[in-house]
């Protein structure tokens, strides 16, 4: 429920095509779109080309739409528009509104529709020209860092927004303990909130930027121990509804820099899964029903998900059975090769060329391939068939 597709615009760091491929690849069959494309996805004809984009594809493809003109935060986007032409939700994902009263007046307007608005909690002011997290790891490597105040405060402000505009207000990607129990509060208040957070905010912390490796470079970014733990907690106790993937591909001249140049964000959908059960099942935090309620089930509720159920979706290429033990795996090609910047934190994360896609079926939860060529063993995520019993397979590449 939260992938940037790239396309229109951007199609040397993903197109919709490809997005479709990861999805499969990560046993993901409905994504949904944000609106930070070039041009941006704040009218009907742009919202129209995604979809119908993304009709050609072998998964649901939905899109949301831009909360202001150009992602700019200045003026209200033509939601009643894009509403007419089949968006799902309004966002302002990777250009948060500032603007506390366009903030409202959008909410009010996108409750007219019963659409749900997703919100990039940021302070902008407090995280401009920022790499990492604020702390003693930031203050060690001399890197210019954001505090956690920066998502707070805007968290706050946004459930606050949401319940005086009884607008329903999901809010993306938690990373830190402070947003965890803000929602949690509103929650007990009754406030029609709803709230995400991706697997790089409960499997890594800060220090994986002690290399400074650019890869690990996300927004919001990698946090403390402390936070992951309470991200953990919030996923434990329902406070977050759902894990979201925030899969941001970008091109190798883009992440392939000094740090303080290279893009934030990272892929997420081929790894979602792996990196959950490595960090939540296998580390016994809960269990994998608990884990699969979590991202394949409760989007439905924050997000009116209404795909396409006549869509059969399918593995792109033919499974290969992968033994319990590791062996070695083939790589199948694949419709168009993207770069991608998932960063190597072993056993935890897989770093592929698209391009190397993997197919494995086993009944196993978790395994590992060996890659030709690229000389590392890369973790595959296989789920019990009796968890998944028409879904025995994965096909899995980053």
């Amino acid at each position: 429920m939260h992938v940037h597709m790239r396309e229109p615009g951007q199609e040397n760091k993903e197109t919709i095509a490809t997005a479709a491929q990861a999805a499969l690849a990560g046993g993901v069959t409905t994504i949904l779109g944000m609106p930070n494309t070039v041009p941006a996805a704040d009218n009907a004809s742009v919202v129209t080309f995604i979809l119908s984009q993304g009709a050609k594809t072998p998964v649901n493809v939905l899109t949301t739409g831009a909360a202001t003109k150009s992602n700019a935060g200045k003026e209200m986007a033509e939601i009643g528009l894009m509403f007419e032409a089949g968006i799902t939700a309004v966002s302002d994902d990777a250009f948060p509104v500032q603007n506390s009263d366009l903030m409202r007046r959008v909410m009010e307007y996108t409750k007219m529709f019963d659409l749900p608005i997703l919100l990039h909690c940021e302070d902008k002011d407090l995280t401009m020209g920022t790499v990492m997290n604020e702390g003693a790891v930031s203050t060690h490597l001399g890197l210019a860092a954001s505090p956690k105040a920066a998502e707070e405060i805007a968290v706050r402000r946004n459930i606050a927004l949401c319940e005086l505009t009884g607008c329903r207000t999901h809010i993306q990607h938690v990373s830190c303990a402070g947003s965890v129990e803000a929602v949690r509060l509103a929650k007990s208040k009754g406030i029609p909130v709803t709230a995400e957070t991706c697997p790089q905010y409960f499997s890594l912390t800060e220090k994986e930027l002690e290399t400074y490796n650019p890869a690990a470079k996300v927004n919001p970014p990698l946090r403390t121990d402390e936070d992951v733990e309470a991200v953990k907690a919030g996923l434990k106790d329902g406070t977050l509804d759902v894990i979201a993937t925030d899969h941001a591909p970008h091109a190798a001249e883009d992440k392939d820099v000094e740090i303080m140049y290279a893009a934030f964000g990272m892929t997420g959908l081929e790894t979602s899964l792996a990196l959950s059960i490595t960090s939540l099942v296998k580390t016994g935090f809960m269990t994998l029903p608990e884990l699969v309620a979590l991202p394949e089930v409760t989007p439905a509720e924050p997000l009116p998900l209404e795909p396409d159920t006549t869509k059969t979706v399918v593995p792109i290429v033919p499974p290969v059975v992968v033994e319990p033990t590791p062996v070695v795996v083939e790589p199948a090609p694949v419709v168009k090769p993207v770069p991608v910047d998932t960063p190597v934190v072993k056993p935890v994360m897989l770093r592929l060329p698209r391009r190397e896609l993997l197919t494995v079926k086993s009944n196993l939860l978790f395994d590992f391939a060996y890659v030709p060529g690229y000389d590392r063993w890369c973790p595959i995520p296989n789920v019990a068939l009796e968890y998944y019993p028409k879904r025995g397979h994965f096909t899995f590449g980053a």
